[in-house]
């Protein structure tokens, strides 16, 4: 969601509903990497210049959210040799999405910029976690391909995202149909393969089928379901995290002493997700 809507970490409380019922520089992002590599084509654009953008809550971050950029980078160097990738971006959502458990964003946009401290292609923003209200994803979209194109004029925007995502897409309430239409006609998404859930075009939205050329279904030869979810249950039972999350996030959860009570993890509780509640106003 930020993703009308919302990532990869920030979809999965709402994507248990379905199985019940079927986003810095001031103007952008914090630095600037550039990699050369090879990336995708949509239709038959082997010529143009990529950059990956993957939006969630990132509560905390971890090694596979990081892993997903390479995982992506890898098939698009295997399928589309002739294109370039730029750099992947990391957007954590702002506090106003509301989800349960949900850590501060100054202490989640911090341990962001620890994890790719030594990465010299992804970087952060940090414009959707610090807004006020929440930010539909199709919006961030926008925003950081602009801040994009500023260091290339031809990039185009793709959204690195979890099968939980796509799969929330049939989430009722939880996206605009035309957020949704926009997302997959105008940028497109990569779509990693995570346990338990669906990465089959035509079991998600019609949308998403209809524009099935703009849609990379991306399966990793390493079968890794680290998730924010399960690192925060390890912290409460007071269980090592190490190799789960890179090691100086290891230190700055222990300095801060995050996500170690039930407290903690029933924060938002009671509160409905904005993009329900925003969606279902208008």
């Amino acid at each position: 969601m930020s993703c009308a809507s919302r990532v990869f970490s920030s979809t999965s409380a709402a994507t248990m509903s379905i199985r019940k019922s079927s986003r810095r520089t001031r103007s952008g992002l914090d630095r600037d990497h550039k990699f050369s590599a090879k990336v995708p084509k949509m239709g038959d654009e082997s010529g143009k210049v990529f950059a990956l953008l993957a939006c969630g809550s990132f509560n905390p971050i971890t090694n596979m959210h990081l892993r997903m950029f390479e995982v992506g980078r890898n098939y698009l160097v295997s399928q589309f040799p002739k294109c370039q990738v730029l750099k992947g971006i990391v957007s954590p959502v702002s506090d106003a999405y509301g989800k349960k458990g949900l850590e501060e964003s100054k202490h989640r946009l911090k341990m962001c910029k620890l994890a790719v401290k030594s990465n010299d292609w992804v970087e952060i923003s940090s414009w959707e976690s610090t807004q006020h209200s929440w930010t539909p994803t199709v919006k961030v979209l926008e925003k950081i391909q602009k801040t994009v194109r500023q260091q290339n004029a031809t990039a185009q925007l793709l959204l690195l995202c979890g099968s939980d995502l796509l799969e929330s897409f049939n989430v009722p309430g939880l996206w605009k149909d035309a957020d949704i239409e926009t997302i997959v006609s105008e940028f497109g998404l990569m779509v990693l393969q995570r346990p338990g859930y669906s990465a089959k075009v035509e079991e998600t939205h019609e949308m998403v089928a209809k524009y099935r050329e703009n849609i990379h279904i991306v399966d990793d030869q390493v079968n890794n379901n680290t998730s924010s979810t399960s690192v925060r249950k390890l912290l409460r039972s007071r269980l090592s995290i190490k190799y789960l999350v890179p090691d100086n996030v290891v230190q700055y959860i222990a300095k801060h002493n995050l996500y170690s009570s039930e407290e903690s993890e029933n924060k938002n509780a009671n509160i409905e997700l904005k993009p329900m509640e925003v969606n279902r106003d208008n």
